[in-house]
């Protein structure tokens, strides 16, 4: 095989050209480098007697020269490019003519000249946004902020959005992305809304067509955003069921005394009994067990008695084999004084009554002092007696707990209803320890709508009931209120929300130094109380236009002269009759924009990524909002694949995505056999002492300060060179035509990280260290996704960053004879990109 490498003389190229001709006996290599800065002839000086190489000096923008050298080749692998991102910034245009016209001119030389070889070509919203997740495992449904999505986790969960037919659903989240943003715009709307995004990013929009997406620096007051207002979908509610099992840790049992004496005998006996038949006399005598226990074992089927013979059961020999778990549980149980047959317990309409009630007034046990003390105790506070005493009434029945009791707190008439015990106290617990730490369990989630009418007429304690009939809840827990508004919207029940900050506030708060508190109130709208409705609120609304067709014309005339021009979907359901609108059968509504303030700021920004939908719902009050498929740049959580779009932050960057386009045009529209790979960070020998790992070793083999640019927390995914090398190898003999394939170790660490590894391995002190001013358009963190090459070629890397950092130390320590002609001023300048090239 022959195989022309471009840029042989650089630091992968070499590596690149080594790695063949030491694998393969019967391969040549044309090397053809136009000896710019970067290339060191040094790098293959070991290999120059080698008859199967050849080395042509020359640029590949030279169409002459390159047409010559790919006739008589079967692959040419493109690795000459200008690479410093630092220079790139200060000088560009180099960049350009290499990286881009240099791909160029090699693209039409194969067409013209050489159509069948093969051709590589190498190159390298708020996070406190509320987003409603699904677990794709467990169904568990739960509210939280965006940024708790990472690379390890996304793709566990699924997101609420929309599909064709505007039905809510949810679907699997593909990625997760971020960068830092210096301008964010706030965005204040209808039902209390408020949402922190870029203008860059994209929401959705209602207008005469339908909806669309519309970006964020486009928006304007009095337009309509979408909302949610229901989930329709059928299958989605079902009941649930508390089990007892599962409040119960099973470390608990090992650490009880009772519990391991207990089942130690009963262990015993099925360990003797495994034998064959024994007697009473025997059993006890040996176990140490009682005639009470033996009776137990026997009720439980574990072992029986025929006569005086008592023998093993099948169901006793499988207890045995699982470490006598069932046994241990069970005994637990009894030491909990828990009725033997309260296993689970149904939810109710009746029991979310409770817990409303709790969620309002009620706290549990929390504090460390309690919990050494092994409190387990729940406490519900009010002024409402009768409350209490129906309370009481169904922890009897539900949970067969007769021993709570209410007493009179003070004179003012306040009551308090304490039960506890250690079920009672986890399950309870589940909904928030106390005021700030209250919450809605996953599991609420899923309950029809009519259970959670009775959670919010139970929470009612924390409510005003208006002169309309309407309630407003208040709270100072902000993530609680949040939970109940999505909740309520997710149920088809209207929900706003009001940020209130009362003045002065005087006892607790003055003494903690707090004279304003911020309170949020959740308002639960009067139609949902009321059967006559005197205005449909704007998020049950869609606008006229889009039904208009559809209406009868005195319907039209009459709303024509209205000034915000939306209809009720239920009043356009009745006046369309049997004809079909997507729109008025749908599970949304708008909500109408208020504000749009622009803020100067630095902050990370995040971006849900949904393969083939795009959208997703987020924000305190859910409006749906656009995933930007933001790729190839900049990206915080997950990993670049294949076929994401390519993002550019840095002239180099931007400059490498143009050459790869120009591929795949040239692939698609002449037919070329070309494939590209895309690789994260490289290191190993004969790297140029510019980069991060040789500047950091040759720098601090001199004792000279080591610059990090910023805070050091930009993130790379670190590559050992000779794996790469592999993989590229691989694509050049078994990898598709017009396929790019992403190259990664899947190690990552920053550049903080990876300074102190070496410092350490080089027994140099971390006062070295020295934090430089951070070079403009740096990427936080870049990251590609692997899978592709692994599962369809089966390439992995060999060497990992511990192994592949210490041999790299370890040459460059031995190698100064090759870095130390190339160690200058500029090499080594701790800010290059301000240097001028």
């Amino acid at each position: 095989m022959r195989v022309l490498v471009t840029g042989g003389l650089g630091f992968i190229g070499s590596n690149f050209i080594r790695y063949l001709l030491d694998k393969y006996s019967d391969v040549e290599v044309v090397n053809v480098d136009a000896m710019k800065y970067g290339s060191n002839p040094n790098n293959l000086k070991d290999v120059e007697g080698d008859e199967r190489y050849t080395f042509v000096k020359g640029d590949i923008s030279d169409y002459e020269l390159i047409s010559k050298l790919v006739k008589d080749v079967d692959a040419i692998v493109n690795l000459a490019a200008e690479s410093h991102v630092d220079r790139s910034i200060s000088n560009p245009y180099s960049f350009l003519q290499s990286n881009v016209i240099g791909v160029f001119t090699i693209l039409e030389a194969v067409r013209k000249n050489n159509p069948e070889a093969k051709l590589i070509q190498v190159s390298s919203v708020t996070g406190d946004t509320p987003v409603l997740l699904r677990d794709k495992k467990t169904g568990d449904i739960f509210l939280t902020r965006i940024d708790f999505l990472n690379e390890s986790n996304y793709h566990q969960y699924e997101a609420l959005t929309i599909n064709e037919d505007l039905k809510v659903e949810f679907m699997p989240i593909s990625g997760i992305v971020s960068h830092p943003a210096n301008e964010i715009y706030e965005i204040e709307y209808e039902g209390g809304g408020k949402i922190k995004t870029t203008g860059s990013h994209s929401v959705f929009v209602f207008d005469r067509n339908g909806v669309r997406e519309k970006y964020v620096s486009e928006l304007r007051e009095g337009e309509y955003l979408v909302t949610l207002l229901a989930f329709s979908r059928n299958g989605f509610e079902s009941e649930h069921v508390l089990r007892i099992r599962d409040y119960i840790d099973p470390s608990e049992f090992e650490r009880n005394r009772r519990v391991k004496k207990s089942v130690e005998a009963r262990k015993k006996v099925l360990e003797i009994l495994k034998n064959g038949p024994r007697g009473l006399k025997e059993l006890t005598r040996i176990s140490g067990i009682s005639y009470e226990a033996l009776k137990d074992m026997i009720e439980q089927g574990m072992i029986t008695k025929k006569g005086r013979k008592y023998s093993i059961t099948k169901k006793g020999l499988e207890e045995l084999k699982n470490g006598m778990e069932e046994t241990k549980y069970r005994i637990y149980r009894r030491i909990l004084n828990l009725p033997s047959d309260l296993e689970e317990i149904k939810i109710s309409p009746e029991l979310m009554w409770l817990f409303g009630l709790y969620l309002a007034e009620g706290h549990a046990s929390h504090t460390e002092k309690e919990m050494k003390k092994g409190l387990k105790k729940v406490v519900i506070t009010t002024k409402d007696l009768k409350a209490l005493q129906k309370a009481k009434e169904i922890l009897e029945r539900y949970f067969r707990y007769r021993k709570a009791q209410i007493r009179r707190k003070d004179k003012l008439g306040t009551y308090q209803l304490e039960f506890g015990g250690k079920i009672l106290h986890a399950i309870f617990s589940e909904w928030g320890a106390n005021s700030r730490d209250k919450r809605i369990p996953n599991w609420v989630w899923k309950l029809p709508k009519e259970y959670i009418f009775k959670l919010l007429e139970g929470y009612e304690g924390d409510a005003h009931i208006r002169g309309d009939n309407s309630r407003v809840f208040t709270s100072a827990n902000e993530s609680l209120i949040t939970s109940l508004l999505w909740l309520c919207r997710l149920k088809g029940i209207n929900a706003r929300y009001v940020r209130r900050i009362c003045k002065n506030m005087k006892g607790e708060f003055q003494r903690r130094g707090e004279y304003d508190l911020v309170m949020h109130d959740l308002v639960i709208s009067s139609e949902n109380y009321e059967s006559k409705i005197v205005r449909t609120p704007h998020s049950k609304c869609i606008p006229l236009e889009l039904v208009i067709d559809l209406l009868p014309r005195y319907v039209v005339s009459k709303y024509r002269n209205k000034r915000n021009m939306l209809i009720g979907k239920e009043k356009a359901k009745k006046l369309i009759g049997r004809r079909y609108s997507r729109y008025v059968t749908s599970d949304i509504g708008v909500a109408k924009v208020r504000k749009i303030r622009r803020i100067k700021t630095n902050t990370m920004v995040y971006d849900i990524v949904i393969d083939r939908n795009h959208k997703f719902f987020g924000g305190n009050v859910p409006i749906l909002l656009h995933n930007t498929d933001e790729v190839y740049g900049d990206i915080i959580k997950g990993s670049f694949k294949e076929e994401d779009r390519l993002k550019p932050s840095s002239p180099y960057s931007a400059s490498k995505a143009a050459a790869d386009m120009f591929v795949l045009a040239w692939v698609r529209t002449y037919g070329l056999h070309a494939m590209i790979t895309r690789c994260t960070n490289n290191y190993g020998p004969y790297q140029f002492p510019e980069k991060l790992i040789p500047k950091t070793i040759i720098r601090a083999s001199m004792n000279l300060k080591v610059p990090i640019y910023g805070t050091g927390k930009n993130v790379r995914d670190w590559i050992y060179v000779l794996d790469h090398c592999e993989a590229v190898d691989l694509v050049m003999r078994e990898g598709e035509k017009g396929e790019v394939y992403n190259i990664s170790s899947g190690e990552e660490k920053t550049n903080l990280e990876v300074v102190r590894t070496i410092l350490d391995l080089m027994g140099k002190d971390e006062s070295l260290i020295e934090f430089v001013e951070d070079r403009p358009g740096h990427d936080l963190r870049y990251s590609l996704d692997s899978s592709k090459i692994r599962e369809e070629l089966g390439w992995k890397p060999k060497h990992s960053f511990k192994e592949g950092i210490r041999k790299t130390v370890k040459w460059y320590i031995e190698n100064e004879w090759w870095w130390r002609p190339l160690a200058d001023e500029r090499t080594l300048h701790p800010t290059p990109w301000k240097l001028r090239w």
